[in-house]
């Protein structure tokens, strides 16, 4: 069994943008009772404000905004030098190859599909965080968690 999130890199932050107020708000509540700093944002822009000084280790982006869409905020948040390592997943209720495809191309490492049960959301965050020994930023850990996050993500598609 692995490690809670917390426990093997405490005060993770998690950046929620979506355009549906409630599901960022509860995403990142929930994020927040387990222990991760957790912030949402409600359309691209705020999220690019806002990550800059947040600092993220992770970004949850939902595809479908409105004036910016979040390939567009992935793309932005790419260019960002603070957020060099910070993990972007794509969080969508799009579930076919071509917008798997363009959220690849965008720079998420993952590609979550909505409607997702929390928990299974928290067994893929747990792959992701920050670095132990020196603060920095990580890439998903590989080996057995790696495949353990797959299986959870591509069960949700």
């Amino acid at each position: 069994m692995t490690a809670p999130l917390t426990a093997r890199a405490p005060g993770v932050r998690v950046l929620v943008v979506d355009d549906d107020g409630n599901m960022a708000d509860v995403v990142a509540g929930f994020l927040s009772s387990r222990g991760c700093a957790a912030r949402a944002a409600y359309d691209g822009p705020s999220a690019l404000a806002a990550a800059p000084e947040f600092c993220p280790d992770v970004v949850l982006l939902d595809i479908d905004m409105p004036g910016m869409n979040g390939y567009e905020v992935a793309r932005r948040l790419r260019e960002v030098p603070a957020l060099d390592g910070a993990v972007l997943l794509a969080f969508t209720g799009h579930a076919d190859q071509e917008h798997r495809r363009q959220s690849n191309e965008a720079g998420m490492a993952l590609h979550l599909v909505k409607p997702m049960e929390l928990q299974s959301l928290w067994d893929v965050l747990a792959g992701f965080g920050r670095g132990t020994q020196n603060g920095s930023r990580r890439s998903p850990a590989r080996g057995p968690r790696d495949r353990s996050a797959a299986r959870v993500a591509t069960r949700v598609h």
